[in-house]
């Protein structure tokens, strides 16, 4: 991606000079509408819905002779190279939304499994002391509650 940027403002470099300071004025004159957009849709994976980002050309592009008196070339050259460049960068958006979803979700489920897991655990140990005892569930839940204290309160 670092040598797709560097090289898209290289682009635009050489066409400032060829075609001077103000071929933005002139290309800003020309473009009335955007010819590359970003569209999103969702992908389903697993059960998470992941954003992708895609693009598309909606119009062909209708400043093909945009810098003809001076430097076509190197504005066609630095359109090629911009459009190159925001390929790359929808792709990397998708790809970083996609990676932060998922990253939500399995914390999500991290979250679960472990509370799952205290319950369970709370269960076998009122069963275990049950079992020993010979008591019934209520009473070894009632008694394991009475004896677990909160550790971190200080008073």
């Amino acid at each position: 991606m670092g040598n797709i940027m560097k090289s898209s403002s290289f682009a635009l470099t050489e066409a400032k000079y060829v075609a001077g300071d103000n071929i933005k004025y002139t290309v800003i004159e020309n473009v009335k509408t955007a010819s590359l957009k970003v569209r999103s849709r969702t992908e389903n994976v697993a059960g998470v819905k992941l954003p992708k980002f895609e693009y598309f050309t909606e119009a062909e592009s209708k400043n093909e002779l945009t810098g003809l008196a001076r430097g076509g070339q190197q504005v066609q050259g630095c359109k090629a190279a911009y459009v190159k460049a925001i390929e790359v960068l929808v792709e990397l958006a998708s790809l970083q939304t996609s990676f932060l979803t998922l990253d939500e979700a399995i914390k999500t489920t991290n979250r679960r499994v472990n509370a799952l897991e205290s319950v369970v655990n709370q269960e076998q140990a009122a069963e275990n002391l049950s079992l020993q005892r010979g008591i019934s569930m209520n009473a070894a839940h009632n008694m394991l509650s009475a004896t677990q204290k909160d550790d971190d309160i200080i008073f």
